[in-house]
C-alpha cells in the first residue's frame, strides 16, 4: 500500500545543443517519475535548452526519481543534443503555512514555528501542543494524544463584542481616575512593603507607635512613610493598615501581635485599639 505522504519537487533538464519542445525531454521526465510529465516549461540559454517542471510526488515516486538521477539513467537520452544536467530537488516552503509569517492561528490561538520540520513543512507549537503536516493535511497533536486534522487561519478574527466590553471598561477606569485625581488622588495608607530606619533600627509602620510620629529626629520621615499611623490622612480618609506582623506594647505584659490580644486588652494602654484596628473593631 502506497504511503499518502507527498513531496513538492522540481525537476530540471539542461540539454546542450538542444531545443525547446523536444518530446524526448518530456518522455525522459515521464520515465523518471513513472507517470505523465505535464506542464513542462522550457527556456533557451544560448545553445542550451533548460526544461523544468514542478510536481507533487508520492514518497515511492520521489525515491524512484532519486534513483533515476543517481544511477545516471538520464544519459539514455535519444533526443537532440546531449544532457549536461539533470536535477531533482524537493521544494521547501520557507514561508510555512502562511506566507510571510512564522505563525498560524488555530481556534484563535497563535502557534509559533519552532524551527523543526516534518515532511518539508514547518512545525508550529504552543506549550505541549504542535501542528504539523502529514498525509496531505495539517494535524494538531495535544501532548501525548493522537493527532487530529485541524483547520487554521493566517490571522485572528477580532471578537467585536469583547473589544467593545474592554473599551467600555477602559473608559470607566479613566473616569474613575479623573474623579480620584479631582478629589486629591491620594490613597492614604502606610507603606507596609518597606521598613524605615528609626534610631538605628529598621521598622515597619505597623511596628511603630504613634508617638514615633512626633520624634524630634525621625518624626517627619515617619509621618511621610506612615501617614495613616500618624493621623496625617485628613480624618475620613484614614484606613486600617493592621497586618499580620503588627505589634503593640502592653504595659506590664510586653509586646504582642494584634491577633494575640484578648478583647479586653484592646482597652489597655494608649493607642492599642487604634493600632490593632481590625482586631479590636
Amino acid at each position: 500500500m502506497e504511503s499518502g505522504v507527498h513531496y513538492d519537487v522540481s525537476i530540471s533538464v539542461v540539454v546542450n545543443n538542444g531545443k525547446c519542445g523536444d518530446n524526448a525531454v518530456a518522455a525522459l521526465i515521464a520515465q523518471a517519475i513513472d507517470g505523465p510529465a505535464d506542464n513542462v516549461m522550457c527556456a533557451m540559454e544560448g545553445q542550451m535548452a533548460r526544461s523544468s517542471v514542478k510536481l507533487s510526488l508520492s514518497q515511492a515516486k520521489w525515491a524512484a526519481v532519486l534513483a533515476f538521477s543517481e544511477n545516471e539513467l538520464w544519459k539514455a537520452f535519444n533526443g537532440e543534443g546531449d544532457i549536461v544536467e539533470f536535477n531533482a530537488n524537493q521544494e521547501v516552503d520557507d514561508m510555512g503555512a502562511c506566507e510571510g509569517q512564522s505563525f498560524i492561528y488555530v481556534d484563535g490561538v497563535a502557534f509559533q514555528a519552532n524551527g523543526e520540520e516534518v515532511n518539508m513543512r514547518p512545525v508550529y507549537g504552543k506549550g505541549n501542543d504542535i501542528v504539523f503536516y502529514k498525509d496531505e493535511m495539517w494535524l494538531r497533536q495535544q501532548g501525548e494524544g493522537n493527532p487530529e486534522e485541524v483547520e487554521f487561519t493566517c490571522d485572528v478574527e477580532c471578537d467585536n463584542a469583547a473589544l467593545e466590553q474592554a473599551l467600555e471598561r477602559i473608559d470607566s477606569l479613566e473616569s474613575d481616575l479623573e474623579k480620584c485625581q479631582a478629589d486629591g488622588g491620594n490613597n492614604c495608607s502606610d507603606n507596609l512593603r518597606l521598613p524605615i530606619l528609626v534610631h538605628n533600627e529598621w521598622w515597619f509602620c505597623d511596628e511603630l507607635l504613634p508617638n514615633d510620629c512626633s520624634d524630634k529626629l525621625h518624626g517627619k520621615a515617619v509621618t511621610e512613610h506612615c501617614p495613616n499611623l500618624c493621623g496625617a490622612c485628613g480624618g475620613e480618609n484614614d484606613v486600617c493598615d493592621e497586618k499580620y506582623h503588627t505589634k503593640v506594647l502592653l504595659p506590664g505584659i510586653g509586646s504582642l501581635y494584634c491577633d494575640q490580644l484578648y478583647p479586653e486588652e484592646c482597652n489597655i494602654g494608649e493607642f492599642v485599639r487604634e493600632t490593632c484596628c481590625n482586631t479590636c473593631n
